[in-house]
């Protein structure tokens, strides 16, 4: 299933701006064990070799070069510190995603944004009618809509969750973007605020709270990896994100006309309080980036 995942994603990253990387850096005196290789192989990461142990300072340098390379200088620094000479082995995985709208919002101004304490700030906000290819879904007390990009085979959305009641607690809704798939084209008048946002975050910490704690304790077995003795020292990860009129670029076009012959109803759908959203393949349902736009 991964392998047929990311074989799809090569043919998009071949035909839209977007770039992604599987590599596993390893000391030049590290020795894999060979079934761990031929699996990961097998899975078309890339193995390549570096010198942590004479020069980790210059490794630590190559390292953060290809990431900025990779994410077209969105991610730069990835590594604030030299990784140290007792690095047996990095794995890096990076995403990088541009993308215009199928249909360009306009920009209409700053309008209020409610914070999730309440306070009320004026944010730049654009908004888009009549489009083609949008998705829609509304249940309860939510409404999910899907924005597409102007990709390849239009496979690229951006899919937004919204609560109807501003004084929801958005991550109460996360569960509810499994109602993805029951969206239906549908004519949505939509206005939504501009955002962007870079963050660094240190994810050992929290995946042991979720339920990690052997892999990422001090004594793992990772016996199927290497017959040395080794651990997880750090799991970083740092995400850039920008969505405005133009269109998305996150560091994570063939137009198909849909006629509305039969939809007469037009949504309209105001985006003024934290929500959730998603980059999606659809073809091969793959959430590329996932958030929380809680102040925009």
């Amino acid at each position: 299933m991964y392998k047929k995942t990311e074989d799809n994603l090569h043919k998009f990253e071949k035909q839209d701006k977007f770039l992604f990387l599987n590599l596993f850096a390893l000391d030049k005196t590290f020795k894999m064990e060979k079934k761990y290789q031929e699996m990961i192989e097998n899975r078309d990461l890339q193995i390549k070799k570096f010198d942590f142990q004479s020069d980790s300072a210059k490794t630590t340098e190559k390292l953060n070069k290809i990431v900025e390379e990779k994410t077209c200088g969105k991610i730069q620094n990835l590594f604030e510190q030299d990784l140290g000479s007792d690095t047996r082995f990095v794995l890096l995985n990076v995403l990088y995603f541009k993308s215009p709208w199928l249909d360009e919002f306009g920009r209409i101004g700053k309008s209020d944004f409610k914070l999730a304490n309440g306070n009320i700030k004026k944010v730049p906000f654009m908004k888009l009618s009549d489009s083609e290819g949008i998705k829609y879904f509304q249940k309860d007390d939510f409404s999910i809509v899907q924005i597409p990009f102007k990709s390849n085979e239009n496979s690229f959305y951006l899919t937004i969750l919204v609560p109807d009641n501003d004084d929801a607690d958005i991550k109460n809704y996360i569960s509810n973007m499994r109602y993805i798939a029951s969206t239906w084209f549908a004519r949505v008048d939509i206005r939504m605020p501009l955002f962007k946002f870079a963050q660094t975050h240190k994810l050992k910490k929290i995946l042991q709270k979720m339920g990690l704690t052997e892999l990422l304790g001090n004594n793992p077995d990772l016996s199927e990896i290497c017959c040395e003795k080794i651990k997880i020292d750090k799991f970083v990860q740092k995400a850039t994100i920008a969505i405005d009129e133009k269109g998305g670029e996150a560091a994570a076009a063939t137009r198909k006309r849909i006629v509305f012959s039969c939809i007469t109803r037009v949504i309209s759908l105001n985006i003024t309080r934290p929500f959730i959203f998603t980059i999606r393949e659809h073809q091969t349902a793959t959430d590329l980036f996932t958030g929380i736009v809680y102040d925009p």
